[in-house]
């Protein structure tokens, strides 16, 4: 998703693939990056084996960082 499809989302939470394009990496990094005991610099959770990211938390942590 875009940055602009993400702020008009209603999604409650962000997967990988939704992100994978503000952060310019691969979905797959960031769930290895997590399961391999690495942080990420923004709010995220695990659901199950799911990594999720609070849409509205993820938007505020990039526009501070001037990824949106």
């Amino acid at each position: 998703m875009t940055a602009e499809e993400i702020r008009k989302s209603g999604k409650a939470f962000l997967s990988p693939n939704d992100v994978k394009d503000v952060l310019h990496v691969m979905p797959y990094s960031l769930n290895v990056t997590i399961k391999c005991g690495g942080t990420l610099p923004f709010p995220h959770m695990m659901i199950g084996t799911r990594l999720k990211f609070p849409r509205e938390a993820f938007i505020e942590w990039a526009e501070k960082t001037k990824l949106m």
